[in-house]
């Protein structure tokens, strides 16, 4: 109930270079449409310009199974988020405690695991802070 569009399928055809019917699970973001596509066309992306965006491209043609490692995002307009591979945390706001998802086990994020797994909980916290201050997404 916390998706708020941050899992939305990409479909790439491209029938000289991409098979046809491959599901991938690769992390990718709007954003790294811009990287990509630069290296796509050898291309250079002037400096202090789309510093968010990273280059997927091997993911969104197929030949690798990984994106990022890690994605920042806001869902639904209010909700920051960090995601880590098949881990989701969703910063305490307001009132509302810090949650934990595992999405593998759960991709509907019906259930907070933050207190069987106390100290992800913490690094993916401080994670989001130090991407928030300045260091780069992964």
């Amino acid at each position: 109930h916390w998706e708020g569009g941050s899992r939305v399928p990409w479909f790439v055809r491209w029938p000289a270079r991409v098979e046809a019917g491959v599901v991938s699970d690769a992390v990718v973001d709007l954003v790294d449409v811009t990287a990509s596509m630069a290296r796509l066309v050898d291309g250079a992306i002037p400096a202090g310009q789309a510093m968010d965006s990273g280059d997927v491209l091997d993911a969104l043609l197929g030949e690798s199974p990984t994106g990022r490692d890690e994605l920042v995002g806001i869902q639904s307009g209010k909700n920051l988020f960090l995601r880590s591979r098949d881990w989701k945390w969703i910063p305490a706001r307001g009132d509302q405690p810090g949650m934990l998802f595992d999405l593998a086990q759960d991709p509907a994020e019906t259930t907070d695991v933050s207190a069987e797994h106390p100290e992800l909980a913490f690094a993916m916290d401080a994670r989001l802070g130090a991407v928030l201050a300045g260091a780069p997404a992964r």
